[in-house]
């Protein structure tokens, strides 16, 4: 399908949205100081400023194929009802159907805002994987931004999106992690090579692979899982331009302040004590906190099962890898493996999967994150019956609809402060804003 016409202005949505970060800033007038320890400023409502955070999850379906991956689905995970088939199925609707079954849609990953996913599909009559989006917010049909319609010939799969809401990166032909600028006039005639790993991609299967991932803070770091099957941290990237298109390319380990390093085999695992760089695990599927200081995974650690773990200290201290529900971790008959987590938009829930009864995969969320994950519990998420297969989870951030007010949103500073024209910050994001670097950037008078 030929690229359509949509708004990608620098004012449109697009440009705000589209791994999925987005940042606001708003000055309010006035004057005030607030000799306290803390000065408290509430931002007027914007565009930015939702009620809540976190939106719908997006995720791979047999529900629409008769019992083959075909189509995407999203569920509102705020919805009443949630853990039976008829509630899990009036909180669902459909955003794809994998041309009408004749391919498979895969990997949904929303943009920063909510209101685009990202996809990998095969369902192209030359039957290679592309990268599509497809807006959450209207009807329309998926376009192809990673290649040309009538001209495919690589396989792309797995996009995700940099914290600047444009510059989408995947994996291509399973050798490289090539990117793209979805805003610009013509995505896929700037695809070009960001990284090739020298020790090459975790293998793909089925349209399934690990998201190489920029860090939500930083875009000069990515993560990628290897062919040694371990999360490895690039840093010293590029940074995307100001022009069109923004997405880097060329970087290379070893030249130009680029590094790759091996978080796997460097990070010392809390149940055994050790650091096991030899590699007999399987780490899978990871994703950052939204704060960029944290990783969650999948991995064979601590028994023949994948399940939950997460990884702290990652750019500072002793690498630290721990069960994400330790309740999970081990072998045996009463332990289900439990896949694929993604961070919900506000970084106080996961959503994951988890085998249910037959055949069916449910996906699910950790609560109590805030507690150390030591009450972490699961609510099944559109389950429509055994036998459905819902896999590939990723978690949007919530959009306003329409006629339901927006609300500001309290911002608190600490030690005394002068406010100037009432700066108030108000944001939403699938990753969080990195508001000190903002705060600094309006210090030192850079827009």
């Amino acid at each position: 399908m030929r690229r359509q016409d949509r708004d990608r202005s620098a004012t449109g949505p697009k440009a705000l949205g589209g791994r999925r970060q987005v940042q606001r800033a708003m000055l309010a007038t006035g004057l005030a100081v607030l000799p306290f320890s803390a000065a408290f400023v509430r931002a007027p409502a914007a565009g930015a400023a939702f009620t809540g955070s976190n939106g719908p999850v997006a995720f791979v379906s047999t529900r629409q194929s008769d019992g083959s991956f075909g189509g995407i689905l999203e569920v509102n995970s705020q919805a009443n009802g949630l853990g039976n088939a008829s509630g899990d199925q009036s909180a669902t609707t459909g955003l794809t159907n994998g041309d009408n079954g004749a391919g498979t849609d895969a990997e949904p990953f929303f943009s920063p805002d909510g209101g685009t996913v990202f996809f990998s599909s095969n369902s192209d009559t030359s039957g290679v994987w592309v990268i599509y989006d497809i807006s959450t917010s209207a009807s329309g049909s998926p376009t192809e931004v990673s290649q040309v319609s009538g001209e495919e010939s690589d396989d792309d799969y797995a996009p995700s999106i940099a914290p600047d809401g444009r510059t989408v990166v995947f994996n291509r032909n399973d050798v490289s992690l090539d990117t793209l600028d979805a805003d610009a006039p013509d995505p896929a005639g700037s695809v070009c090579t960001l990284y090739t790993p020298a020790v090459g991609l975790a293998a793909v299967s089925n349209g399934r692979a690990s998201r190489a991932l920029f860090n939500p803070q930083d875009p000069t770091e990515l993560l990628y899982v290897g062919a040694d099957n371990h999360l490895h941290l690039v840093t010293g990237l590029p940074t995307p331009s100001a022009t069109v298109p923004t997405n880097p390319c060329g970087a290379v380990a070893g030249e130009n302040g680029v590094t790759d390093t091996d978080l796997s085999a460097a990070a010392t695992d809390s149940v055994t004590g050790k650091t096991d760089a030899s590699g007999s695990y399987q780490d899978e599927n990871p994703d950052w906190s939204p704060d960029g200081s944290k990783l969650i995974f999948d991995s064979t650690r601590g028994g023949t099962n994948h399940t939950l773990w997460q990884m702290t200290n990652i750019t500072s201290g002793t690498l630290t890898v721990t069960p994400l529900w330790p309740g999970q971790v081990g072998s045996g008959g009463t332990l289900k493996s439990t896949t694929e987590p993604v961070f919900s938009p506000d970084g106080t829930a996961v959503a994951f999967v988890e085998p249910g009864q037959g055949q069916n995969t449910w996906t699910g969320e950790i609560v109590g994150t805030g507690q150390g994950l030591s009450n972490a519990e699961d609510v099944s998420l559109s389950t429509e019956g055994n036998g459905i297969v819902n896999d590939q989870p990723d978690w949007g951030s919530a959009q306003p609809t329409e006629g339901t007010p927006e609300v500001s949103q309290a911002i608190f500073l600490p030690g005394l402060a002068l406010i100037v024209g009432g700066l108030g910050l108000a944001y939403q994001r699938r990753r969080q804003a990195a508001f000190w670097r903002t705060q600094r950037a309006w210090a030192s008078g850079r827009p």
